[in-house]
């Protein structure tokens, strides 16, 4: 670029068009650069946040989906445990009627043979 000067009708003073030209137009682009970075900035900021509030909401899922496989769990082992405890009730019934046909078979016969 030509260097051309320019001279202050007021003062006097002698400055170069180019550099001004050159210091005039990086401010702009400076300024430009800055305010897009302040807008990625803040939209940065707004997706963080999204992201934040998703993590939270999912942690919250997650807690009351594992709190509803320890009910399920629990009531699974409860129900399992009742009809151990019926089972065992009615096989000792079984046992016990067959005991007891036994013996009265058992009387039965030495009755028979007396």
């Amino acid at each position: 670029m030509n260097d051309q000067s320019v001279t202050c009708p007021q003062c006097g003073h002698q400055f170069s068009l180019s550099l001004e030209l050159k210091k005039h137009l990086e401010a702009e682009q400076e300024a430009k650069f800055s305010a897009k970075i302040a807008e990625l900035e803040k939209q940065k900021a707004a997706e963080s946040k999204k992201i934040e509030e998703a993590q939270k909401k999912l942690e919250a899922e997650k807690q009351k989906l594992q709190k509803a496989t320890s009910d399920l769990d629990q009531k699974v082992a409860e129900k399992l445990e009742s009809e151990k405890r019926k089972m065992w009730a009615v096989a000792q019934e079984k046992a016990l009627e067959k005991v007891q046909k036994e013996e009265a078979l058992k009387i039965k016969n030495l009755e028979a043979i007396n």
